[in-house]
Formats: structure tokens, sequence, C-alpha cells
């Protein structure tokens, strides 16, 4: 009898667990065709987009660099391949 016990409850463990991994690629599936671009590789990209304008090292933007706008000569091209 304990080992059906023990049987149910390691089943209902690995079903939650794949449960979770699922809802995790799901997730991740669904990002990558709204923004064409996973997550992590998207914020990697802003931030170095951003240390890049941030010519002073200050972790803050002056009103020079805001105004030159970010997309601007700083390596950013337009992703239509996800399209």
């Amino acid at each position: 009898m304990l080992e059906l016990l023990a049987a149910d409850k390691a089943a209902a463990a690995a079903l939650a667990e794949s449960e979770t991994m699922l809802a995790e690629m799901r997730h991740s599936a669904e990002e990558f065709m709204l923004y064409g671009v996973p997550r992590a590789e998207m914020t990697a990209l802003l931030l170095e987009i951003f240390e890049s304008a941030d010519a002073d090292k200050s972790g803050a933007l002056d009103r020079a660099v805001r105004g030159q706008g970010l997309g601007s000569g700083a390596g950013v091209e337009r992703r239509r391949d996800h399209l």
C-alpha cells in the first residue's frame, strides 16, 4: 500500500513539473512571437545601447544624448524577419 502511495506522489510531482515546464515554454514562445527576440537577448541589446550612449558612465543620459535619440548611430536595426 505504501508503494502505491509513493508511486502516486511521484506521479503527481512529475505531472506538476511537466506542467510548469510547459507553461514556461509556452510563455517563451508567446514572447518570441510577439517581439521576435527572446527577452534575455532584448535586455542585453538595450543595456548595450544604453551603455554606449552613457558617455560619462553616470548611469543616466544627459539631455544632449536624449535629444539625439538612442536609435541613431547606435547600431540598431529594425528586425523584420519575424513578421
